[in-house]
């Protein structure tokens, strides 16, 4: 279970508006907060920091979130992973299932409630 006052949470998301929401709302809430608009600037972050949890959109404009996801997992195994996907019609693959997500690591958006983020990180 994570605990907010140590956990680093970064947001890749291509839309400026969403990340600065994140951003904020995260903030208000004890977490340290990294954010990226690209999968390229996304993985420089990782580099840089010690980071717990990575909300990510599966639309970004140079590779896609699943390959980020897998990426990421593949060089820091104990990440956890939240998407944070616009397609309702979103199905895991079977490559994100073998590395232990599940359908409570996906939130579709618009997402009404921020605190169901924080319930899913809890969990994961």
């Amino acid at each position: 279970m994570c605990t907010n006052a140590v956990t680093s949470i970064l947001i890749v998301d291509d839309e400026t508006g969403i990340r600065k929401s994140f951003e904020s709302f995260f903030t208000d809430h004890g977490y340290n907060v990294f954010s990226a608009g690209t999968a390229e600037k996304a993985m420089h972050c990782m580099e840089q920091n010690k980071l717990d949890i990575v909300i990510v959109d599966l639309i970004l404009p140079d590779i896609g979130g699943e390959e980020l996801i897998l990426k990421m997992s593949c060089n820091y195994p104990e990440l956890k992973f939240i998407i944070h996907t616009g397609s309702v019609d979103f199905q895991l693959s079977k490559k994100l299932k073998e590395i232990g997500l599940t359908e409570r690591n996906v939130i579709n958006k618009p997402q009404t409630d921020m605190n169901n983020f924080i319930r899913i990180m809890e969990s994961v």
